[in-house]
């Protein structure tokens, strides 16, 4: 399982890497762009964006490195991870973390985070929390248990459990345009990731957490999203699955207008349609299993919204 999703990994990798940008025949022409990062933990990407700060903070555990322990002994992608010390268990009374650094590239339509994730610790009170700062550190969000910010990040894969054991790697991603929009980030502006793992006063000689493949991705859409008010929107699969409901969680939304735009995951816009108020339903029979980016948007009034679904 972990050669076939290692193949999956580095064969989107080089599909990235192809397809920049797709011109579609609309009266406003819209251009799909596609700007990631992908950190492996073995190339020298890594060592731009990745920080573990072992200088104020000496007894960090974070090592990247080939994990060698008793459960957490397999990348994901060989060799290394990044991981609570590559050999030993981690230990007692500790609290340690490492930053992603992500200098924003041209973004729009959606913007995600995601990677893998094996955990090994005593549950509950030995954990991980994933944190996002839009103010270079000054404060952070807790996008795992944050209450005040559902509305602005939709998890698109199952929320992570970095606690207990999860029995091998497991995925997670998360769509952040909304929090990125609010927090008035564009183009050239700095998001930091924060990592922390805890662990309480009772050693239990268990492995810890480790990571790999982490992605952050933008897909932008030709409008200027600084000259747009950004709508908050969800996308809801019918019960037969047959249909994917597409609402507009505003109140604005229920006077206006919007033009509808779908793409599929190489940046092919496959459907379009017009005088959408509030909510729309989408017939995706003929889809094929996959990924797809939408965007509502009303060029008069300049505003939109957008997001991400999947078909099965």
């Amino acid at each position: 399982m972990g050669k076939y999703k290692s193949i999956l990994f580095f064969s989107t990798i080089l599909f990235f890497a192809f397809i920049s940008w797709f011109v579609f025949s609309s009266d406003f022409s819209p251009v799909l762009k596609i700007d990631c990062y992908y950190l492996t933990f073995d190339d020298a990407l890594t060592e731009q964006c990745i920080i573990v700060d072992t200088v104020t903070d000496k007894t960090n555990i974070w090592q990247i490195g080939r994990p060698k322990k008793n459960t957490l002994n397999s990348p994901l992608s060989a060799p290394n991870v990044i991981i609570t010390d590559t050999i030993n268990a981690y230990p007692a009374g500790d609290t340690s973390c490492f930053y992603i650094k992500y200098v924003i590239g041209s973004w729009g339509i959606f913007s995600g985070f995601g990677g893998y994730y094996w955990v090994n610790t005593d549950t509950i009170s030995d954990f991980s929390r994933i944190e996002i700062s839009a103010d270079s550190g000054t404060t952070w969000i807790d996008l795992l248990n944050d209450t005040l910010i559902p509305q602005y990040v939709t998890w698109y894969a199952e929320k992570p459990v970095l606690t207990g054991n999860s029995y091998g790697w497991k995925y997670f991603e998360v769509g952040l345009y909304g929090l990125l929009y609010y927090s008035n980030l564009y183009e050239g502006d700095t998001v930091y990731f924060r990592f922390t793992f805890f662990s309480d006063s009772i050693q239990n000689n268990k492995d810890g957490i480790m990571f790999d493949n982490f992605y952050i991705t933008s897909i932008v859409e030709g409008i200027d999203e600084k000259e747009y008010s950004y709508l908050p929107s969800k996308a809801i699969p019918s019960v037969s699955g047959e249909f994917i409901n597409i609402t507009i969680d505003s109140k604005e939304s229920n006077e206006t207008a919007f033009e509808l735009y779908v793409f599929e995951q190489r940046g092919r816009k496959i459907y379009e349609s017009d005088n959408i108020v509030h909510t729309t339903l989408i017939n995706i029979q003929n889809f094929s299993p996959g990924i797809y980016y939408y965007e509502l948007v009303n060029y008069n009034e300049k505003k939109f919204a957008s997001g991400k679904f999947i078909v099965n």
